[in-house]
């Protein structure tokens, strides 16, 4: 039986390639792939049966990072871990700056006028990032309109290793 095994992370080369975690199945109808964006290459094409490596398009990433967050989004009351990642991969929505606290020391010295400004700085800020308040915004929308099922008809992009699941086990 054929089988293939799908490097994509330098992760995964340290924890299962270099720790032989793979010895149980590897024979020589094993085939590893892995993706081109690899730093430590070496070890897989020393590794055994090496196959080649496959590219992904930076507009297919896009989208599976966007529906990874619609998915993530849509099930936030069960796993309630969503709100620390999400809170950390937009930190200017959540996390005030100091940066600004500072600039407003030094733009006047009056308290108050310090905590106006810093209020109406903060409250602008997310708009500097047009593009992530864009995709958050897109989100909610999606999730409040109960369309979240969409994102299954999104995935109809062919999956990268395929071309190479195709080549090596054609008969």
């Amino acid at each position: 039986m054929r089988k293939l095994i799908v490097i994509t992370s330098s992760l995964y080369i340290r924890n299962y390639i270099e720790t032989s975690a793979f010895s149980e199945i590897k024979d020589k109808d094993t085939f590893i792939i892995c993706s081109k964006d690899i730093s430590n290459k070496d070890s897989i094409v020393n590794y055994g049966n090496f196959a080649g490596e496959f590219g992904v398009s930076k507009i297919k990433e896009a989208l599976f990072n966007f529906i990874t967050l619609l998915l993530m989004y849509s099930n936030r009351e069960i796993n309630k871990g969503f709100y620390f990642y999400f809170k950390i991969r937009n930190t200017t929505i959540y996390f005030p700056s100091l940066r600004l606290k500072r600039k407003a020391n030094d733009w006047c010295s009056n308290t108050f006028c310090q905590f106006f400004i810093i209020h109406i700085l903060e409250f602008i800020r997310p708009f500097f990032q047009p593009v992530k308040l864009l995709k958050f915004s897109l989100i909610v929308m999606i999730d409040f309109y109960a369309m979240n099922k969409l994102q299954y008809f999104l995935l109809f992009f062919p999956q990268p290793p395929r071309i190479f699941c195709r080549k090596l086990f054609e008969k």
